[in-house]
């Protein structure tokens, strides 16, 4: 996972906002370990509230996954033939562009 904005913590629970896959994330606070029992709830509670959920739709996710060399499960199950055979596109088509050396979408 790449991690922005850990600095020099050391001896602390940090708590990451993910990017949208999960891939990476940014710090948003670091509890030192002397103060998790007093602090580590509030912080949560804290990044909770300012935490902004991404609108996102299918064909967004799907080219910013590619772009990332990303392949991602979605939280509701695949269920008809046409959307598995759209994953598996997709799937082909990501691993066609790692073996190639590149994830950068053709124009």
């Amino acid at each position: 996972m790449k991690l922005t904005g850990a600095g020099a913590a050391k001896d602390a629970v940090l708590v990451i906002e993910p990017d949208i896959f999960g891939a990476s994330g940014a710090v948003v606070t670091a509890v030192p370990a002397s103060d998790v029992d007093a602090k580590l709830a509030g912080a949560m509670r804290d990044a909770l509230a300012k935490h902004v959920r991404a609108n996102k739709s299918r064909e967004q996710l799907k080219r910013m996954a590619l772009a990332q060399g990303i392949f991602f499960e979605t939280g509701i199950p695949v269920s008809g033939k046409k959307e598995a055979e759209d994953r598996e596109k997709y799937k082909q088509e990501l691993e066609k562009r790692k073996a190639a050396g590149s994830t950068a979408p053709k124009h």
